[in-house]
């Protein structure tokens, strides 16, 4: 069977729409992984802020006497903060992946960056304060770390889906 040339352009037409929702499709489908792995990894990023804020609560407890143990913590949870800061992108609100973040994070940016400035600072001077050995210093910035991590969970965390 022979095709005119207005067939052949119908069914190329028709092949290249076919491809192109294909694709869409495909696009689409990637964006939202790529959208969940973000979330993702920022849970993980503070998964590690919680565990290094036990550590370092336990040793701030006893008077920071594990001077060694203690710096590691707060170096690492200096830059795992510094690092969770900026893993708010837009796209990754509620509804994507299972977070516990609540919209705020995006409607409120300006405010919602601040909190996480002051939580990276905060950890910041618990990290300054523990290389330098000043143990006192290093209990007064992790009081106030707990006090930016409660401010930011008060207002930006929700429950878990």
């Amino acid at each position: 069977m022979r095709m005119n040339r207005r067939g052949v352009m119908l069914c190329t037409a028709g092949l290249l729409g076919v491809l192109a929702f294909s694709h869409a499709g495909s696009a689409q489908r990637g964006t939202a992984n790529a959208r969940i792995t973000v979330v993702e990894h920022r849970q993980a990023l503070m998964d590690r802020v919680g565990k290094l804020m036990k550590a370092l609560g336990t040793s701030s407890s006893n008077g920071f006497d594990d001077l060694g143990a203690a710096r590691q913590s707060a170096a690492a949870l200096h830059d795992t903060a510094s690092r969770a800061a900026r893993t708010w992108p837009a796209g990754t609100a509620v509804g994507t992946g299972k977070s516990a973040a609540k919209p705020e994070i995006w409607t409120q940016k300006a405010r919602f960056d601040r909190e996480m400035a002051a939580f990276v600072s905060a950890a910041r001077g618990v990290n300054v304060a523990l290389a330098q050995g000043e143990r006192s210093a290093a209990r007064q910035h992790f009081d106030n770390l707990g006090k930016t991590c409660k401010s930011c969970h008060t207002a930006f965390k929700g429950k878990k889906p």
